[in-house]
């Protein structure tokens, strides 16, 4: 396979320069860096990838892609402890990096998180599929209802409560962020 070489241009696809990234797709790609090497990777769906900082091009090998790009833009990681476990759910990491953990989630029928519960790292919750997950963030009404790829960011420190409503395991993917 021949890279076009408007994909080799170090850094930028068309005007966006990209930084540190993680992304969910099905989709295969081919990755350029500005020294000439490229890579190719497959990935399935409901996969994450973590991708360093560097200047690098992308071109997609396959068709349309279904993903979520999550860009860290602080200069350094945060210093947060990211989960090992959580009561209810079951955690399952799918890309790790010096910045986030991506994991696939299956919460139990019983999952629930109280009103006032509190987090020391960033959440970006992505539903993977139609279902029926209650999430409350700062006292504002909750979300119950989620089609799948609807996104949702919960902030270190802010109150919220999640609570399974739909009577049957849901999987969720979140983005744990240091």
């Amino acid at each position: 396979m021949s890279i076009p070489a408007a994909f080799l241009r170090p850094g930028r696809i068309g005007r966006l320069e990209l930084a540190n990234r993680l992304v969910r797709a099905a989709t295969s790609e081919t990755m350029a860096t500005a020294d000439g090497k490229s890579t190719d990777s497959d990935m399935a769906n409901e996969s994450a990838l973590y991708t360093p900082a560097g200047t690098h091009t992308v071109t997609n090998l396959g068709g349309p892609v279904d993903g979520v790009l999550i860009e860290f833009k602080a200069a350094a990681p945060g210093t947060a402890t990211l989960p090992a476990s959580r009561a209810g759910m079951t955690l399952n990491v799918l890309a790790q990096g010096p910045r986030a953990i991506a994991y696939k989630t299956t919460a139990a029928p019983t999952f629930s998180e109280p009103a006032g519960t509190k987090h020391d790292f960033d959440q970006v919750v992505i539903a993977l599929g139609p279902s029926q997950m209650s999430l409350s963030i700062d006292g504002k009404p909750a979300k119950t209802s989620w089609a799948r790829g609807e996104a949702q960011f919960v902030g270190r420190g802010v109150a919220h409560e999640a609570k399974n409503t739909s009577g049957k395991a849901v999987d969720m993917m979140i983005v744990a962020i240091k």
